[in-house]
């Protein structure tokens, strides 16, 4: 009788407060790894629209870069391009099959209601009223677009020298100089979930026009 006792002790089940203990514990601990895996789902969503952004606006920059590089090309020297910073947009052309400059591909870009577009055939800054979206309001937004074209150069051809201001004070009748063009453009965007988010970004690049615009006095 006396161990069939111990053993009835023995095995005896928690207490109400026991019970009660366990459970706030279990209650802690689960609680924490929720809040922590939250946070760790929100931080990765977040990662991942701001990678996105970036990928977005790197794309059209891309794009755009590759298309200013060629700009005014042309097989009889006609130069063609437009630069509005007020309005941020530029136009220019370029001679894509060789044969003059009778039928050149002219392209324009500009900034329109938070969508960065690309027209065909534009006929000024003006005009560009519609065109080709190349970014999409739904994920994000263009808050700002901004063509620098302060770093143009001149070179005096005789005298291999550069230009202060391009002026071409003392030069002769006849006289070449090369102007060299770098354009900067920056492109700074916004995710469409701004107000939870405050995930923006920019992107900025310099582009050398390779072809260099020769003007004679």
């Amino acid at each position: 009788m006396m161990n069939s006792r111990f053993i009835n002790r023995d095995q005896r089940g928690f207490s109400l407060v026991e019970l009660m203990v366990g459970l706030v514990v279990g209650i802690i601990v689960i609680g924490g790894s929720l809040a922590m895996f939250l946070a760790t789902l929100q931080n990765s969503s977040h990662t991942l629209r701001a990678s996105k952004l970036n990928q977005d606006l790197t794309a059209v920059m891309q794009l755009m870069v590759n298309e200013v590089r060629r700009a005014s090309y042309s097989s009889d020297s006609t130069d063609s391009l437009a630069f509005d910073t007020a309005n941020n947009c530029f136009i220019y052309s370029y001679d894509d099959d060789q044969d003059d400059s009778t039928d050149p591909r002219k392209k324009g870009f500009k900034l329109r209601s938070g969508v960065l577009v690309m027209k065909n055939d534009p006929n000024s800054c003006a005009s560009i009223s519609s065109g080709d979206p190349l970014t999409d309001n739904n994920s994000m937004t263009v808050t700002n677009f901004v063509i620098d074209v302060t770093n143009f150069r001149c070179v005096n051809v005789q005298e291999s020298t550069v230009m202060a201001g391009c002026s071409t004070a003392g030069m002769a009748s006849g006289d070449l100089y090369i102007t060299i063009r770098e354009v900067q453009i920056s492109i700074t965007g916004r995710s469409t979930n701004y107000a939870t988010d405050n995930i923006e970004s920019t992107i900025t690049e310099s582009v050398r026009i390779r072809n260099d615009l020769v003007t004679t006095i």
